[in-house]
């Protein structure tokens, strides 16, 4: 894979194959393709305890947008309604804290081994109201119906 093109996807499949190429972990990978081609993605992970996910490392990100990302309610709910579903991958508006506001945020989730890996665009670009990744509206039952949901490491 040729890492210096322009027209390398970012995304999780990318990430997979730089970090198994080059043999390190998918966080350094992600700070070395926002270091290396100014990528803007930031990689969020969770680990399962049960039904319950907590959050557990932010990749590609700088120190002063660390703690910008936090988890909601819905976080945990999307994970487990994605793990029970059977929906290893997907792309959706995940409902997350940014800036302690509540943001249905694009985000290509994966859910693996207890984890969920999920890639974002970086907590500044999210803070100024941006996001990019395509996505898709899943709905969720709730008790009146249908609701939509949608540089360390």
């Amino acid at each position: 894979m040729g890492w210096k093109t322009p027209s390398i996807r970012e995304d999780l499949r990318t990430i997979e194959c730089l970090a198994t190429d080059a043999r390190v972990s998918l966080s350094a990978a992600v700070v070395r393709l926002r270091h290396v081609l100014g990528w803007r993605r930031t990689l969020l992970q969770w680990r399962a305890e049960g039904a319950r996910w907590t959050y557990d490392a932010e990749a590609g990100v700088w120190p002063s947008e660390q703690g910008v990302i936090k988890s909601s309610e819905g976080t945990s709910w999307v994970f487990n309604a994605m793990r029970s579903g059977g929906i290893a991958c997907d792309t959706i508006d995940l409902p997350l804290r940014v800036a302690n506001s509540l943001r249905d945020v694009p985000a290509e989730v994966r859910i693996t081994h207890g984890r969920a890996l999920v890639l974002v665009d970086s907590p500044s670009c999210l803070a100024g109201g941006s996001g990019a990744l395509p996505r898709r509206r899943a709905a969720r039952r709730s008790r009146g119906g249908t609701a939509a949901f949608g540089m360390h490491y």
